[in-house]
């Protein structure tokens, strides 16, 4: 990100504001915000499916079947797989509520906005960072059943430090007041 000076922001926050009072506003679609926020908890629940298989595979050799797989999950599988499940429900949640407030903002003014577009690649920067980081682990829980576990703390840690590294951007660039006023304003709407 270019250097920006605090009139540059200011002029940016105050363009959202009149974004938001403009009678252009679209109400975001509940379902195009729900499927984004649910796809990361997606992802990671295939990678920790597909981690539980690649356990059970290289443990037991002789029973590699279909039904050996179906088996495993119905005893021990459960386990990597349901606590992807429950945090990625808690993440989807959490994501739901940023994206309407996202796609509330007018398209040419979110295209246009030097804060939305930085704290936007912030954000996907951070998710392909943890991804991958999950793709990893799902290959290396053939080695060890540990990694298999490791998603799920992946998923949450994405949670928590994806939320606190976009907050960090906001303060850093004293966006903080602007948002919240933002907050407010769509409160009562």
């Amino acid at each position: 990100m270019k250097n920006l000076t605090a009139s540059d922001i200011s002029r940016d926050l105050s363009a959202l504001m009149e974004g938001f009072s403009s009678g252009g506003r679209l109400i975001p679609s509940p379902s195009r915000s729900f499927k984004l926020s649910a796809a990361v908890p997606f992802i990671a629940t295939l990678l920790s499916v597909i981690g539980a298989t690649l356990v059970y595979l290289t443990g037991y050799h002789s029973q590699a079947g279909l039904d050996g797989i179906l088996n495993y999950f119905e005893s021990d599988g459960w386990v990597f797989v349901l606590p992807t499940i429950v945090v990625g429900a808690f993440f989807t949640l959490l994501t739901y509520n940023k994206f309407i407030l996202y796609f509330s903002i007018p398209k040419d003014v979110r295209e246009n906005s030097v804060v939305l577009n930085h704290l936007k690649k912030t954000a996907t920067k951070t998710v392909v960072f943890f991804i991958t980081l999950m793709i990893f682990s799902t290959v290396l829980s053939a080695y060890s059943t540990w990694f298999a576990f490791s998603i799920t703390g992946l998923l949450f840690a994405l949670l928590m430090i994806g939320n606190l590294l976009i907050g960090l951007e906001i303060n850093r660039l004293g966006a903080g007041v602007a948002l919240e006023k933002i907050f407010i304003f769509l409160k009562k709407i």
